[in-house]
């Protein structure tokens, strides 16, 4: 569900735009790409004198650009040519072709600008169309594969820009869980850009509404100082627990090498299939520095250990039978698994639930330095 289009940053057709990139020379793009995407840019000049007639343009717009990246799939032009068809999908309300060319744009373009702006696409769009997760998981994404003064003030920028249309679309709505879930968002991009002060007027604010339950308010303060504490940058909590093979864990005897904390369940397929992709990664990294500690969320004490035995997991495992009552899961804060967090030599968080390819290349980064 969407509630409002004019919430989505709208772009222009790109007419005008698209021939004026065109005319760029890109160095050592070849010739019969740029001579064909200034081809389109041409074609396309010029402004629609009716809704009908845009629509028309933007349908024969996309065909042309969709018909370039096939024919010029790894072209300079092509990271373009992706990044105005995502638009003119959301133009004509085609939110998974957008999606999906924004996702193509991450897995050609691993570490640019253009990738990074697609994944704030991705956030912006999930946000307005009230599918919520997604956005805080390509905030997640940003902060574990870009660095420096320019990408931090956009980072910055960006959530508190999310964190203003959740806040439109909450005072538009009525929908009581809705106005809660979009409160809760709003609480969580607050504690991600470390703005402390908005967060908690924005939580006393929330309190004052009697249409929130007090159990929700407390939900949000919790989730708040959850996420405050937690950000890349950040110490994680303390940990001194026994394993199941009955050895010591503690964060602290893992300072000076690459650790990897990770909440988890074997009673969950996604779960399972995240253990055993981390498995490769272990037995990739662990003679370089890396270590992984589990923490597991298990009832089923015996079911978990044969897991473990059956697929040769080598590092040690916290479990205590409570599930999500877990104690080292109820410091944390664990409301939902997996999560991991990637802590450097000196004890300092860097990542949280990084994707595989980003994992490996955070590992390989902080086992260097």
């Amino acid at each position: 569900m969407r509630i409002n289009k004019s919430v989505l940053a709208l772009i222009p057709l790109f007419m005008f735009q698209l021939a004026i990139w065109a005319q760029d020379d890109g160095g050592d793009v070849d010739r019969a790409a740029r001579v064909k995407f200034d081809e389109i840019g041409m074609k396309f000049m010029g402004k629609p004198s009716s809704r009908e007639e845009e629509l028309r343009v933007l349908s024969n717009m996309i065909i042309a650009l969709e018909d370039f990246v096939k024919e010029f799939p790894k072209s300079s032009r092509t990271a373009e040519a992706y990044k105005i068809l995502s638009t003119l999908y959301y133009r004509v309300d085609k939110k998974n072709e957008a999606l999906k060319t924004c996702e193509k744009i991450k897995e050609l373009y691993p570490g640019t600008y253009e990738a990074f702006d697609a994944a704030l696409n991705i956030a912006f769009s999930s946000t307005n169309y009230l599918d919520l997760p997604p956005a805080l998981t390509e905030l997640q994404y940003i902060e574990n594969n870009f660095s420096g003064d320019f990408y931090e003030r956009q980072i910055q920028d960006s959530k508190l820009q999310l964190a203003g249309i959740c806040n439109e679309l909450r005072n538009r709505t009525k929908d009581e869980a809705l106005r809660e879930e979009l409160s809760m968002q709003i609480i969580k991009l607050y504690a991600l850009a470390g703005e402390e002060e908005k967060g908690m007027e924005a939580i006393k604010e929330f309190q004052e509404e009697c249409d929130i339950l007090r159990e929700s308010i407390d939900k949000i303060e919790k989730e708040f100082k959850f996420v405050m504490n937690l950000r890349n940058g950040e110490k994680p909590y303390p940990i001194d627990v026994t394993s199941l093979s009955g050895n010591k864990i503690t964060l602290k005897q893992y300072e000076g090498g690459v650790v990897l904390l990770i909440f988890w369940a074997s009673d969950n397929e996604e779960n399972r299939k995240k253990i055993l992709e981390l498995a490769k990664v272990y037995e990739k990294y662990n003679s370089k520095g890396l270590e992984i500690a589990g923490i597991s969320l298990d009832k089923d004490i015996n079911a978990l250990k044969e897991f473990i035995k059956k697929n040769g997991i080598k590092w040690p495992q916290y479990a205590d039978g409570k599930g999500m009552e877990n104690t080292v899961a109820i410091k944390y804060g664990v409301n939902s698994i997996p999560v991991s967090y990637l802590i450097d030599k000196n004890g300092i968080i860097r990542a949280k639930n990084a994707g595989p390819n980003e994992l490996e290349k955070a590992i390989e980064r902080l086992i260097s330095e």
